[in-house]
């Protein structure tokens, strides 16, 4: 299964129950760019507990945040 970049998905609800399906069933997962960041919040969520866990730049308000923007710029490096 491929988990593609181009976040915001039109269901990152629908994307996060696909990564859980696929972890469950023991199917093979590449998430890439964002397909990876929301790898990172179903992990979170369902095998590490946290119930909140979010993504800071779709849900600036939420109070658990597992993925969030640099805090630097990668452009130009090496």
């Amino acid at each position: 299964m491929l988990i593609s970049p181009g976040s915001p998905y039109v269901s990152t609800a629908g994307s996060i129950a696909g990564i859980q399906w696929a972890r469950e069933n023991d199917v093979p997962l590449l998430g890439t760019c964002g397909g990876f960041q929301h790898v990172v919040i179903e992990f979170a969520r369902n095998v590490l507990g946290i119930r909140d866990a979010e993504h800071a730049e779709t849900s600036p308000d939420a109070s658990e945040f597992v993925v969030v923007p640099l805090a630097c710029s990668l452009v130009g490096q090496q």
